[in-house]
C-alpha cells in the first residue's frame, strides 16, 4: 500500500490532541486546538495568536470508528520514507507530528518498538484530525489558507445573537454582548464595571521573575529573549516596552 497525499484542503494542524484527564480543571481541558497568527494591519500592532480550543471532555463524544480514510502505523510511514514535516504539511495533528519524529530518530533503539504501532489516519478532506473526526462547516475548495476560511465564516453571518465568554473571569463590562479580551487583563485600565477584577492581583505579575533564557517586559510579562528587539515595528510585550 503506498500513501499517497494530494494536498489541496488548507495546512490545519490541531494541538494538544493527547488524551486528557475527566479531573482536570476548565482551563486544563483545553484540547483539540487551532493556532492561528493574527495579520498585523498597523505596524504599531502587537502580534498575537489567537487559540481556538475545545474544552468539554471528548470522554463525553461517541466518535464512530472510522472506516473511510487510510490508517497507517509509525512503522509502515518509516519504511516508505515518509518524514514528520510530511506529516505536518498533510495536516496531522502536532502531538502525531512530535512523535514520529522522535520516532524516526530513535527507531533502532529495542524499546521504541511499541511505539511503532501508534497510528496516523491520512484523512480525506476535508477532514482532519487525529481519528479525521472534524470538518468546517465554511469550508470551500477556493479557500486558500485557515484564516481565509474563518475569514469568510465571519463574512456570511450578519448579526450575532449570542456569543461565549470565556467563564474564568465573570465581567460585567456594561456593554451587552462584549466579552473581555485577555489582553485587557492587567493593562492598567478597568473595563469590568462591577469591581474593576480585571486589574485584581496584578502586583503579582508585577513582581514576577522571569527565566534566564527570557526578557522581562515592564509590566512583569515574560517573552523569551529571542524576541527582545526582534522587531521594533511589532512588539511582543503587551506595554510594548520590548
Amino acid at each position: 500500500m503506498i500513501l499517497h497525499k494530494a494536498i489541496s484542503l488548507p495546512q490545519i494542524n490541531l494541538y494538544l490532541t493527547d488524551s486528557i484527564n475527566e479531573t482536570d480543571s476548565d482551563i486544563a481541558l483545553q484540547h483539540n486546538c487551532l493556532y492561528l497568527t493574527i495579520p498585523t494591519e498597523n505596524k504599531n500592532d502587537t502580534r498575537q495568536i489567537m487559540f481556538y480550543c475545545l474544552s468539554e471532555s471528548p470522554l463525553k463524544w461517541n466518535i464512530k470508528k472510522n472506516g473511510l480514510d487510510q490508517i497507517f502505523t509509525f512503522e509502515t510511514l518509516y519504511r516508505q520514507g515518509v518524514t514528520s514535516l510530511e506529516l505536518y504539511t498533510w495536516s496531522a495533528p502536532m502531538d502525531i507530528v512530535e512523535r514520529y519524529e522522535y520516532y524516526t530518530k530513535h527507531v533502532t533503539m529495542p524499546n521504541i518498538t511499541a511505539m511503532g504501532t501508534q497510528l496516523f489516519y491520512n484523512c480525506t478532506e476535508p477532514r482532519f484530525g487525529p481519528s479525521c473526526q472534524y470538518s468546517l462547516n465554511d469550508y470551500e475548495p477556493y479557500h486558500s489558507s485557515l484564516n481565509e476560511i474563518i475569514d469568510h465564516s465571519f463574512s456570511q453571518r450578519s448579526e450575532f445573537t449570542t456569543l461565549t465568554c470565556y467563564t474564568h473571569m465573570q465581567c460585567n463590562r456594561g456593554i451587552p454582548m462584549v466579552c473581555l479580551d485577555w489582553s485587557e487583563i492587567c493593562d492598567g485600565k478597568v473595563d469590568c464595571i462591577d469591581g474593576g477584577r480585571d486589574e485584581e492581583g496584578c502586583w503579582e505579575l508585577e513582581i514576577n521573575e522571569c527565566e534566564k533564557d527570557e526578557y522581562r517586559c515592564a509590566n512583569g510579562q515574560c517573552i523569551p529573549d529571542r524576541l527582545f528587539r526582534d522587531d521594533i515595528t511589532i512588539p511582543d510585550c503587551l506595554d510594548a516596552s520590548d
